[in-house]
């Protein structure tokens, strides 16, 4: 039994310092989000880790696998979470280059819907040593929420380090328009990164 305390409380310590680490090194770089004028709402930002970038595109390139970390600990159950406009619950990849994000809204889960899946066109980059570059989503069609979206992650570095640079570009329609505000979208999307570049810290750093 004080083996597998000693252990529990030992990966405990080596999480929280390795959270400390992501957070110093991420000094700066925090995600800023505008609304241009457009009615279009984009987020940049960038997050340097203490890890070899080839590490970091193994695992970003094993699409497959992203539902077993990057949502880990993301249900939105929570009271503190109550004020995310959207609940993703994971994604799908029906077929090569395509990926499906499901998706609660705020309001349908509130009324017991279903989740709703929303097709994106994936597509990776290449560098010409053919080292994964960057990954980017763009909505396939319109929906309820969007009238247009594109996520993009880059990724450079070194054997000790990798810089990942993050752009979204949303463009809301209909209901979402008129009634979400800079700041409720601002909370939403960068909760969601704050999660998501937790998550993968957890997967890299040793």
């Amino acid at each position: 039994m004080k083996t597998s305390v000693s252990r529990v409380l030992f990966s405990m310590i080596i999480i929280a310092t390795s959270l400390q680490l992501l957070c110093a090194q991420n000094e700066g770089n925090t995600p800023q989000t505008i609304r241009d004028e457009d009615k279009q709402y984009i987020t940049t930002g960038s997050v340097l880790i203490p890890a070899a970038v080839k590490d970091a595109r193994q695992i970003i390139e094993a699409v497959d696998r992203w539902n077993a970390w990057m949502f880990a600990g993301m249900d939105g159950n929570g009271p503190a979470e109550r004020f995310l406009l959207v609940y993703i619950t994971g994604v799908g990849f029906p077929e090569p280059g395509a990926m499906n994000a499901f998706v609660e809204f705020r309001f349908l889960r509130n009324l017991g819907k279903d989740k709703t899946p929303i097709p994106f066109i994936l597509t990776r980059q290449y560098a010409d040593n053919g080292d994964l570059a960057g990954i980017t989503a763009v909505l396939a069609e319109k929906n309820a929420m969007m009238d247009s979206a594109r996520y993009e992650i880059t990724l450079s570095g070194s054997d000790t380090e990798t810089e990942i640079a993050y752009a979204a570009t949303v463009r809301l329609r209909g209901f979402f328009e008129f009634f979400v505000t800079l700041n409720s979208y601002t909370r939403t999307i960068e909760w969601y990164l704050e999660k998501i570049i937790g998550n993968f810290a957890y997967q890299i750093l040793p």
